[in-house]
């Protein structure tokens, strides 16, 4: 899928995943049963809670795509992390190729609306750090932070240039 996408192309290749992770969970559970080996059972079970996890996390997206919250309710999304189970490649290589696209297609959705969330997140703690007086004397005392936007300034000539005009127009404080 390309970066170009509508919101309703996501929300489409999103739901197709998750119908499919559902089909496939149902079908590791039914090879799951007929096991006999406690080995393979255990590895069945390992990609059934990969495969749950994914798909939780996809349900999670699109939750908040749709700002449904009943679409999550009774899902632990505080869930540990998960390994990627060593059956993960047989399962990949398994998909047919429209199963394969929509799977990187998800994937590739996921990542980039987790991503833009982040992004609006992150502007919006700082844009209220740099309104708040206090705020900004706490992180001039960081000398991390203080360098960071140094840097972020001085990467960026009209902010630089605009640094520079404001601190030549700046006037001195007279000395008592």
């Amino acid at each position: 899928m390309d970066d170009d996408y509508t919101v309703d192309e996501a929300i489409s290749v999103i739901e197709k995943a998750i119908d499919r992770k559902k089909k496939d969970i149902a079908q590791y559970e039914k090879r799951r049963n007929r096991m006999r080996k406690p080995e393979r059972k255990a590895d069945m079970e390992e990609m059934i809670k990969y495969l749950t996890a994914d798909m939780n996390s996809y349900l999670s997206v699109l939750a908040d795509m749709k700002d449904d919250e009943s679409l999550i309710e009774g899902i632990d999304l505080d869930a540990e992390e998960l390994d990627c189970p060593k059956d993960y490649d047989a399962y990949m290589a398994s998909l047919d190729a429209d199963a394969l696209e929509n799977e990187l297609d998800a994937d590739q959705v996921r990542t980039d609306y987790c991503e833009a969330v982040l992004d609006e997140i992150c502007y919006v703690v700082g844009y209220q750090a740099l309104k708040s007086k206090r705020m900004v004397k706490v992180l001039r005392k960081n000398e991390d932070i203080v360098q960071m936007i140094g840097e972020a300034i001085y990467s960026d000539e009209d902010l630089y240039a605009e640094l520079c005009d404001i601190l030549a127009s700046k006037p001195k404080k007279k000395k008592k």
